[in-house]
């Protein structure tokens, strides 16, 4: 997968020849102004649209850092399949820096303090708006080693493949429900199709006439028939998906 850092593309905005790199050049190079949000996600959807992001994916480095600047990619269609929160205590950032790592971080104290203040400030909401609205959110543990944070990585983003193509397969066959587990989906779809048992279990209603409100989760449900079903237990599920409402 193609690698993409903010300052990496804005740089490589701004040395293309085009109307638009003329205009991002005399607002920071001449009139010195920061690239707005507005801006670099308009450059950010160029980007992950060129050949090389097209044809083999690609993972998007330290943005969004605030809530509207994901909302405002969600708007335009930029939704990534997996967001993963590295998490580091601020008392182990701080050791990094001292000593011998030093040298290798060339870190400003005084910029550190300012940029974790602001973390701490935008990023919760910022990852609470993915594992709500797209159940995508992955917290990592940063204190482990990075062949520990690859593996969970590459676990993460297997199992969304894997899950993408037993939905294409099931959609296209016509004659069973799909299920949504790591679809990491969009939840405003779901709640605008859900079907007239709403949170209540149909296969309950099928083999016990009972009505058994399950779990609002969004990898509990299925699609059928463009509707939204949900299932109250993993045993129901096989029951639903051999012998479908």
């Amino acid at each position: 997968m193609v690698h993409l850092q903010p300052e990496q593309i804005i740089e490589s905005f701004v040395k293309r020849e085009s109307v638009f790199s003329e205009r991002l050049r005399k607002k920071v190079q001449i009139l010195g102004d920061e690239v707005d949000d507005n801006t670099f996600i308009e450059m950010l959807q160029m980007r992950i649209n060129m050949k090389d992001c097209c044809e083999n994916g690609w993972v998007l480095d330290g943005y969004p850092m605030t809530r509207a600047q994901a909302v405002h990619m969600a708007e335009i269609g930029i939704v990534p399949d997996n967001v993963f929160q590295i998490q580091v205590p601020i008392e182990t950032v701080y050791n990094r820096t001292v000593g011998r790592s030093q040298n290798e971080f060339d870190c400003d104290r005084s910029i550190m303090v300012r940029r974790l203040n602001h973390q701490a400030a935008s990023v919760p909401e910022t990852a609470f708006f993915y594992n709500k609205y797209y159940n995508s959110l992955i917290p990592v543990d940063g204190t482990k080693s990075r062949w520990y944070m690859e593996d969970l990585a590459l676990e993460s983003l297997e199992k969304v493949i894997k899950a993408r193509l037993s939905f294409a397969r099931d959609l296209y066959s016509g004659d069973r429900p799909c299920l949504m587990e790591n679809l990491n989906y969009d939840c405003i779809y779901m709640k605008q199709s859900i079907s007239q048992f709403g949170y209540m279990c149909p296969v309950s209603w099928k083999v016990q006439k009972k009505f058994v409100n399950c779990t609002h989760r969004m990898e509990n449900c299925v699609l059928y028939d463009n509707f939204f079903y949900y299932f109250a237990s993993k045993v129901e599920r096989a029951t639903f998906c051999a012998d479908p409402v």
